[in-house]
């Protein structure tokens, strides 16, 4: 868990960097249920209120909730693709582009056979919603 702790801190680091530049107040970090418990603690650690997401019954997130949940105060989103019940969020694009920094972490796609095939396809799905 530290490990993950330290790699989650630089990437929350990293946002709450590029907040500050934009003198953006934004104080919310929007975090799963399902999320693994390093998540919310460290959006916590970095100073963030946190706010729970629902997941669906299959323990996938629905893009909705997220756009539901979404605020003027939202700085991030964490979003562990594949996410800790092993499943792919099959609306990572959707919720990429619900209107906050996305925090994607995804340490458990290396156990997949095919991660670069995945990793290519999320980054072309990102690509579209950012363009």
């Amino acid at each position: 868990c530290r490990s993950r702790f330290l790699r989650f801190g630089r990437r929350m680091l990293a946002i709450k960097a590029a907040h500050a530049a934009k003198g953006s107040k934004r104080n919310l970090v929007l975090v799963p249920d399902s999320a693994h418990g390093t998540n919310p603690a460290t959006a916590a650690f970095m100073g963030y209120h946190v706010k729970s997401v629902p997941a669906r019954a299959d323990g996938t997130v629905s893009a909705a909730a997220v756009r539901e949940a979404m605020s003027a105060d939202v700085a991030a989103i964490m979003l562990t693709n594949p996410n800790t019940c092993g499943l792919f969020e099959p609306e990572i694009a959707e919720i990429a582009a619900a209107g906050a920094d996305t925090f994607v972490a995804g340490s458990a796609i290396f156990n997949q056979p095919d991660y670069a095939k995945v990793i290519a396809e999320m980054r072309a799905e990102l690509r579209k919603v950012s363009a």
